[in-house]
């Protein structure tokens, strides 16, 4: 759907919406450093708080599969 940075993390978007706060979306990240809220399966985002909205699934070798509220 669309690339984008934030901050040193590139974003490959593959599924939601375009516009921030504007429903779920879920993107194939990479960065080198270590992403804040990481969890070990998809499970444990239902079982996050509303406060962090946003989750990292480890893939291997710096890449990640991100999911945002």
């Amino acid at each position: 759907m669309r690339v984008f940075h934030d901050g040193e993390t590139l974003h490959f978007q593959i599924a939601g919406s375009k516009n921030v706060g504007k429903g779920r979306r879920i993107t194939i990240a990479w960065t080198e450093a270590q992403p804040d809220c990481v969890i070990s399966n998809l499970d444990d985002f239902s079982k996050l708080n509303e406060q962090s909205g946003h989750a990292y699934r480890p893939l291997g070798n710096n890449w990640y599969l991100y999911i945002a509220k």
